[in-house]
């Protein structure tokens, strides 16, 4: 039979069998390795030479996945596309590698996360950076000037007001840091204001619960830095205020030069105190019950408070009075005292005055008005009643009415508290 007289066929299966005529007579063979057997009388050249790559379906992609068939000086070989790529890319140099690489093909992005990731050529070889490093990297390579320079004022958005939590840039000998914009007026007013200068701005700050050393240290040396009028401390339930800076400097028949802070409570530290216990002002204020006695309680305050830091200075004060007028006077040790009219109002209201023919002892170094009461006035009122120094008669002594009346009583009155005045510094 002739091999054309048989049916023609334009394709085999996996189970077709072929007869095969050799030199050991005719015999059988699947199609499949019939296929394999032919391929393995070609060379490379020549098995490629019989594929049309046109005749296959084209890629448009490659997959990780993906296995390519690789010609290899052993054999050919399956490969990962994932591998091939890698091993591409290490064939060709950075410069080669990049150049083929078109950046305006690839998506655009307008914002940069601080995760996200960004390849940077070093000389050590490509690494990777996150966005927020690449910033760091890119800023620190910066002089200040350089930086600073491309910042444009004007580009930002303008404030019109300031809030105590509010930052402000501060650039230091030790770098670049913030402070919050309720502490710069006053830093820099300790950095570039005369000292004296803190005892006429109000800033009214809690200044803790003691006497801490740093502001001990701003005491001692003169500089009160970030102590100012009418910052406080609150201790045992009191608040200690701030009223006057210096004020008792260099008076005294003994020169008081040690620097210090003057300090009243906001309210009184003890209530129903008489000035005596009866109707009179014999011996004056320090002949009193309340200089004697009736102070005790309220001084214990004040030194469970401060201790050793409530300073002792020489003051004046009236200790005889004759027909209701002041007629003598004493320089004693003084420490924690009752104010008086002029330290409280700035004048005299009630005090004994010079009539022109009897000219009283009005002998004193507490001759002007705390600084406090003359920036912040109501401090004065409290609401209590409290006692002061000055003789007004022969039974009546000056006191700060409840209702900030300038007003005198008997001195055996006893609806009337203390609220004392000394100075705090360093032995």
């Amino acid at each position: 039979m002739k091999i054309a007289d048989y049916s023609k066929v334009k394709a085999l299966g996996q189970e077709n069998v072929l007869l095969l005529d050799g030199p050991d007579g005719t015999k059988t063979i699947l199609a499949p390795d019939l296929a394999k057997a032919l391929i393995g009388l070609l060379s490379s050249e020549e098995f490629i030479s019989g594929v049309n790559m046109a005749d296959l379906e084209q890629a448009t992609s490659v997959l990780g996945d993906n296995t390519l068939l690789l010609g290899t000086a052993t054999g050919n070989q399956a490969v990962a596309a994932t591998v091939l790529a890698k091993k591409l890319a290490a064939m060709l140099t950075s410069s080669e590698l990049v150049s083929g690489l078109t950046l305006s093909e690839l998506a655009k992005t307008t914002t940069l996360a601080a995760g996200d990731y960004v390849m940077a050529g070093l000389t050590a070889g490509n690494r990777a950076m996150t966005a927020k490093d690449l910033s760091k990297a890119l800023v620190a390579l910066l002089t200040s000037q350089e930086f600073i320079s491309g910042l444009k004022m004007g580009d930002l958005t303008q404030a019109t007001a300031l809030t105590a939590s509010d930052n402000i840039l501060v650039g230091t000998s030790a770098g670049n840091k913030y402070m919050k914009a309720s502490d710069a007026t006053f830093a820099m007013l300790d950095a570039f204001a005369a000292p004296e200068l803190h005892r006429m701005v109000f800033r009214g700050k809690n200044l803790g619960a003691a006497l801490t050393a740093a502001q001990k240290t701003a005491i001692q040396n003169g500089t009160f830095k970030d102590l100012w009028l009418g910052d406080y401390w609150v201790i045992n339930g009191v608040n200690w205020r701030i009223v006057d800076m210096d004020y008792w400097w260099n008076c005294g028949d003994a020169a008081f030069t040690k620097h210090h802070l003057v300090i009243m409570p906001d309210g009184n530290l003890g209530a129903n105190k008489q000035m005596n216990a009866t109707n009179t002002t014999e011996g004056g204020y320090v002949g009193s019950l309340m200089y004697t006695t009736n102070m005790a309680d309220a001084k214990a305050l004040c030194t469970g408070a401060f201790g050793s830091n409530i300073l002792t200075h020489r003051d004046i004060f009236c200790n005889a009075v004759t027909n209701g007028r002041p007629t003598g006077y004493a320089w004693l040790d003084s420490s924690i005292e009752l104010p008086t009219e002029v330290m409280i109002y700035g004048c005299p209201h009630y005090a004994v005055m010079n009539d022109g023919a009897n000219i009283p002892m009005k002998y004193a170094i507490s001759k002007s008005q705390l600084a406090l009461f003359a920036v912040a006035p109501k401090f004065i009122t409290t609401r209590q009643n409290y006692w002061l120094q000055d003789v007004v008669s022969a039974a009546y002594v000056a006191y700060v009415g409840i209702r900030g009346v300038a007003n005198d009583h008997s001195a055996s009155y006893s609806y009337v508290g203390v609220r004392p005045v000394f100075p705090v510094g360093v032995s």
